[in-house]
């Protein structure tokens, strides 16, 4: 099974180190120092830090023929919360109030009409996760300006489907085709399709 939680933050990585002036997005929080290498621009990081389930009827979503001649059919079981914590590293405040204006407009494409960003996770069965961002806060203190590290905070809500994969096999159909003659004139009826 596909762990929804590592597809969302792998595709919202990769969608975010597509941006221009981000140099690097990490996958998690950075365990080195060396992984903060801020001498080629922005670093981000994508952390997930928690996520909760809340469970419903399974409902399809996706079906698609299968190589047997069966069906296979994508169903919803829960709907999913993730929240998760990016973290965007500047050397300088130009360089952050810069990189921050360009990820608050990825995380926002679609202003004025909706807030927020619809996500398409291929690697998760073509879902959706719609990322609701908070306001983003700088996390300017004393540090920032010893360590060359300015730093941006942003908490996002996802929410995501989580779904599940099932096979049906496939079924002859027999075709009914009834014709009424009425006058010397045949009539066909439509067909009838019995599983």
């Amino acid at each position: 099974m596909i762990d929804p939680v590592a597809a969302l933050v792998e595709h919202l990585a990769q969608y975010l180190q597509e941006q221009d002036g981000i140099s690097l997005a990490l996958r998690g929080w950075p365990e080195r120092r060396e992984d903060l290498d801020l001498s080629h621009g922005p670093v981000v990081s994508v952390t997930p830090v928690e996520h909760r389930y809340t469970w419903c009827a399974p409902v399809p979503v996706a079906e698609a023929d299968d190589d047997d001649g069966g069906l296979l059919v994508t169903y919803r079981l829960a709907d999913l919360a993730i929240v998760v914590q990016l973290d965007l590293w500047c050397a300088h405040r130009a360089v952050r109030d810069q990189a921050r204006q360009t990820i608050e407009t990825a995380l926002h494409t679609e202003l004025p009409h909706v807030p927020g960003l619809e996500l398409e996770l291929p690697m998760y069965f073509g879902q959706v996760a719609n990322v609701l961002p908070d306001t983003g806060r700088a996390l300017d203190d004393a540090d920032a300006v010893a360590t060359g590290e300015w730093r941006q905070r942003w908490v996002l809500a996802c929410d995501l489907g989580l779904v599940a994969q099932g096979r049906t096999p496939a079924q002859a159909l027999i075709k009914i085709r009834t014709t009424t003659q009425l006058a010397g004139v045949s009539l066909t009826e439509p067909d009838v399709e019995i599983p």
